[in-house]
């Protein structure tokens, strides 16, 4: 990674740039396709509610990429809904006016936790997104390792993410990086792969 590069708690004054980052990294995601102001009221709420933790990539003070993981997707969806809910209302409707399925997809996310096979780990890594400039230099890994230590620091001890079965090159990453896989389920109509990362495995 390169050294001009600080990982840091992610701060109220980096979300717009974490959405911009968010919207551009994964621009064929569901959360991505509602809009970028959809995008920053979600994280505007994540951070207000203490349900999400994360870090983001500096690079002269400006974020370059960024993870958000929470200690319970279940209850971050929850206080996201409870704490902006016209916001995002508001923000999600010019996306569903041009895509009117996008509606069927808002219920599917807010209830995918229970579709989910692996629910006695209720932490997770929400999203990983680097800007495409900065990437194949060690970011992943150094938000991943960041995230790592933001949940030790609340006594969590392993987390899971879900990844789409054809995204070949995130399934590399998440295998090379100390996930295990164990499971799969489908949502959106795809299939997705869900894996877990041992924090107590990894560092004894």
């Amino acid at each position: 990674m390169d050294s001009g590069v600080q990982i840091a708690p992610i701060q109220a004054c980096h979300l717009k740039r974490v959405a911009e980052i968010h919207a551009q990294a994964l621009a064929g995601d569901f959360l991505p396709s509602l809009g970028v102001n959809f995008l920053n009221v979600f994280y505007e709420a994540a951070l207000a509610s203490g349900a999400a933790v994360g870090c983001v990539a500096l690079t002269i003070d400006t974020p370059i990429g960024f993870v958000l993981g929470s200690p319970d997707m279940s209850v971050l969806f929850r206080e996201v809904i409870r704490r902006a809910p016209l916001q995002l209302a508001k923000a999600a409707i010019p996306g569903i006016v041009r895509r009117p399925a996008l509606l069927l997809k808002v219920a599917e996310t807010f209830l995918y936790p229970r579709r989910e096979s692996s629910m006695d780990v209720k932490a997770e890594l929400v999203v990983i997104a680097v800007k495409p400039e900065f990437r194949s230099q060690g970011l992943g890994q150094a938000l991943i390792n960041a995230l790592n230590t933001e949940f030790k620091e609340r006594k969590i001890w392993s987390y899971k993410v879900t990844v789409l079965q054809s995204n070949q090159g995130a399934n590399r990453f998440y295998a090379r990086s100390g996930f295990h896989r164990t499971g799969e389920f489908r949502l959106y109509n795809q299939n997705w792969n869900l894996y877990v990362y041992s924090l107590a495995e990894a560092n004894p």
